[in-house]
């Protein structure tokens, strides 16, 4: 009996050191189970983090190269506008300083007409003709009686696709009132107060027209020294000007006793012109 209960005894023991054995061991896994839960989540936390602050990192460059861009073009327009600017200054003072050289050309050539008619009768007529021929060229000033024709656009036109071609003034329009005033020997035509030559260009250029070397628009004012009392009845009622104006274009005609149409001031056009028929100033 008493063996028995040594062999019961050692088997409660052994059972007990075994669950003893076990309960450690859980104990050890609980807590390692713990630690890698919390260090999962600060790796977590961790990542979050660095992702917010590359997002923070890449929006700070988008902003900083966005004002870059903004301040390029902000001080080219700046460097443009000043160069605009001395550009409007210099045009200032060539302008001047072509009336003022214009004016002493036209005081120098009309010393020379002085001397010319106080002297032999062939000196006089040769003088006259240049004159005649001066004007014709429109290398002089015209002061005198003249007419002076309006065309405008179409009333109330949009200028978009809805609007006709045939809604415009264009430069076949200009250049039958100009020729008009040619064919009935008008002495000097201006447009819009450009001095017109016997080459002078009327081109349509988009929606403006080229007069010599100007860009001109919408209204066209058309001047011409004339025999205005008996050249007024006549192109108002002309064949062309009746077909402006059931085009709808408007077509203003008056007469000017006094009108004075300036001489061609761009010397280098004159210059160019003669060259091209071979002659010389």
């Amino acid at each position: 009996m008493s063996e028995k209960r040594h062999g019961i005894k050692r088997r409660l023991l052994y059972r007990l050191g075994e669950f003893s054995i076990k309960g450690d061991s859980g104990e050890q896994a609980a807590e390692m189970s713990g630690l890698s839960v919390k260090t999962r989540r600060n790796l977590s936390l961790l990542a979050v983090f660095f992702m917010v602050a590359i997002l923070i990192t890449s929006a700070i460059n988008r902003l900083v190269q966005q004002e870059k861009a903004k301040s390029v073009p902000a001080r080219q327009i700046e460097s443009l506008q000043a160069q605009l600017k001395e550009a409007k200054h210099q045009n200032e003072l060539l302008l001047i300083e072509n009336e003022a050289l214009s004016a002493e050309f036209n005081r120098t050539r009309n010393e020379i007409f002085e001397k010319l008619s106080e002297t032999t009768p062939e000196n006089q007529v040769l003088l006259q003709e240049y004159q005649a021929a001066s004007v014709m060229a429109g290398m002089t000033d015209y002061d005198g009686p003249g007419l002076r024709v309006v065309l405008r656009d179409k009333e109330g036109i949009r200028y978009d696709q809805s609007t006709s071609a045939s809604e415009i003034v264009h430069d076949a329009d200009i250049r039958y009132i100009v020729d008009w005033f040619k064919r009935n020997y008008a002495d000097a035509i201006a447009v819009n107060g450009e001095r017109l030559s016997p080459m002078s260009p009327l081109l349509c250029t988009g929606p403006s027209v080229l007069v010599n070397r100007v860009y001109q628009s919408s209204p066209f004012v058309i001047e011409a020294g004339c025999n205005a009392e008996a050249l007024l009845p006549l192109l108002t009622e002309s064949t062309g000007v009746k077909l402006l104006l059931e085009r709808g274009i408007r077509v203003d005609i008056s007469l000017d006793p006094t009108l004075h149409v300036p001489s061609q001031q761009d010397l280098v056009y004159v210059d160019v012109q003669v060259n091209k028929l071979g002659g010389a100033k």
